[in-house]
C-alpha cells in the first residue's frame, strides 16, 4: 500500500508488480483503499471502452474493452469473505489488477494504441 501511496498517478497495484508473490491487490478509489486477498471475478455485465495505462509500463496507453460492472469475491484484510461490486472505472481497476495476479497484462487486452500527446484524440 505504501508503494501505491507514493506513486504518482497510481490508482491500483497488484502485489506481484512489486515482487510480493501473494494474491493481493490494493485499489485507491475515492480516497479509500480496497485491500483484497485472493480476488476473483464472479460476475460481470455490460461493456465499456476504456483508456488504460499501467505503473509497470509508464507512459504507455491503450484502448481496451472491459465489462461495465463486475462482482468480485475476495477476503478482506481481516480474512473475512466479501463480495464487492464496481462499475465503470472501478470495474476496470478490478479487471486490470486481477489480471496481473493471473499473469496477464493490459496490453493483452489492447484493441488500439493511444497517444495521449495527440491533440486530435478526444477522450470521453
Amino acid at each position: 500500500m505504501d508503494t501505491l501511496h507514493h506513486t504518482e498517478n497510481g490508482a491500483a497495484l497488484a502485489a506481484n508488480q512489486v515482487g510480493i508473490l501473494k494474491r493481493l491487490i490494493v485499489i485507491d478509489y475515492c480516497n479509500y483503499y480496497y485491500k483484497l486477498i485472493n480476488p476473483k471475478i464472479v460476475g460481470s455485465s455490460g461493456v465499456q471502452e476504456c483508456i488504460e495505462g499501467c505503473l509497470s509500463f509508464p507512459n504507455h496507453f491503450v484502448k481496451t474493452i472491459r465489462p461495465q460492472k463486475v462482482t468480485v469475491q475476495a477476503l478482506n484484510e481481516n480474512g473475512e469473505e466479501i463480495l464487492i461490486s464496481g462499475e465503470g472505472e472501478m470495474a476496470k481497476c478490478f479487471c486490470h489488477e486481477i489480471e496481473h495476479l493471473n499473469g496477464e497484462i493490459f496490453l493483452d487486452k489492447a484493441i488500439e494504441e493511444v497517444d495521449l500527446n495527440d491533440t486530435t484524440t478526444v477522450f470521453l
